[in-house]
């Protein structure tokens, strides 16, 4: 037996949720901005020194709310900038745009119920790393390949 029915139990959820934040902006408004600031620089450098974040291929991270007293993760957005702007960049990029690209498929074929979708997710997006979509530079080659795809 349920003690309360959907509707008040979301009711009691939301009104528990909304003191829940009242409560932690509270807190964060009776920091000063000194503790604050050292409370942001070291998980800032925490996540820095993460092998996970260290490795990743993407991060997610969100914008602090200054006014609201939010962790500072602007020097985490720095660094990424900084690794953006490095001879890495368009190698990054090129793999992320790839990714994106097969997920797209992939949801392509989902949508259109094919078969092929499950195989194409298994073999695709299962952990071969650095294939790329995209052109290369084939040289001289490049017309001899031409002629023999086309004969085909």
């Amino acid at each position: 037996m349920e003690l309360f029915d959907a509707e008040t139990l979301a009711d009691l959820k939301f009104r528990a949720k909304k003191q829940l934040r009242t409560r932690m902006r509270g807190l964060r408004a009776a920091h000063p901005e000194a503790v604050l600031a050292q409370a942001s620089e070291r998980i800032v450098q925490q996540v820095l020194a993460m092998p996970r974040f260290q490795q990743a291929q993407s991060v997610g991270l969100f914008w602090p709310m200054a006014e609201r007293r939010e962790v500072d993760v602007r020097p985490l957005a720095e660094t990424l900038g900084t690794v953006l702007r490095s001879g890495d960049a368009e190698r990054r990029a090129r793999f992320l745009c790839e990714g994106l690209a097969k997920i797209a498929a992939l949801a392509a074929l989902a949508e259109a119920k094919s078969d092929f979708a499950t195989l194409y997710g298994d073999t695709r997006l299962s952990g071969t790393k650095f294939a790329q979509f995209g052109t290369a530079d084939l040289g001289a080659a490049e017309v001899q390949l031409m002629d023999r795809a086309l004969a085909a």
